[in-house]
């Protein structure tokens, strides 16, 4: 009895701490980014059309929409399409920012912007942007050309969204 007890509890942590394991390899924790690395990454032109969703933990109209934004690589897995998500969330919030992360189970990138005083780097993400979040910028296939969205998306908003950029992207 006593080894079956022992195996049990042996078991147990093993499968625990396997879990943990595998946790952090799924990466729970984001990938911190520079402005500079940021916005070099923006500039590369690809033929893929690429949404920029910013965001943090404390915006609930962000973590609103963070689902809608998952759904889009199901939604388009046949199209070039790649969302990454940029957590703009304060610098002492990373164990709130990898729990986070860990709980949803984000397949898309996830990307930490830690830049300092957000009148810098907004203007160099986008000229035209407030500064409010949610926010999405789409950069063009083809191009680095970069829309600006500034609004919180349904479902069905940012899939018409996404179906119109690629139309457009898509004509001569």
């Amino acid at each position: 009895m006593k080894n079956t007890f022992a195996t049990a509890i042996i078991f147990t942590v093993w499968v625990n701490f396997s879990g943990l394991y595998a946790q952090e390899q799924l990466g729970s924790k984001p990938e911190k980014v520079s402005i500079e690395t940021l916005t070099a990454r923006m500039s590369v032109p690809s033929d893929t059309l690429v949404l920029y969703n910013f965001w943090a933990t404390w915006c609930r109209p962000c973590v609103a929409e963070l689902p809608h934004f998952q759904a889009i690589d199901s939604a388009f897995h046949d199209q070039k399409v790649k969302v990454v998500f940029v957590s703009i969330d304060f610098p002492d919030q990373e164990k709130n920012l990898s729990k986070f992360i860990a709980q949803r189970k984000f397949t898309q990138p996830m990307w930490w912007l830690l830049a300092g005083d957000p009148n810098d780097w907004i203007p160099q993400i986008h000229t035209e942007w407030s500064g409010t979040i949610p926010t999405t910028v789409a950069v063009m296939p083809g191009t680095s050309e970069k829309k600006l969205f500034e609004q919180e998306f349904t479902r069905e908003g940012l899939t018409n969204l996404v179906t119109q950029l690629l139309t457009t992207t898509s004509k001569p």
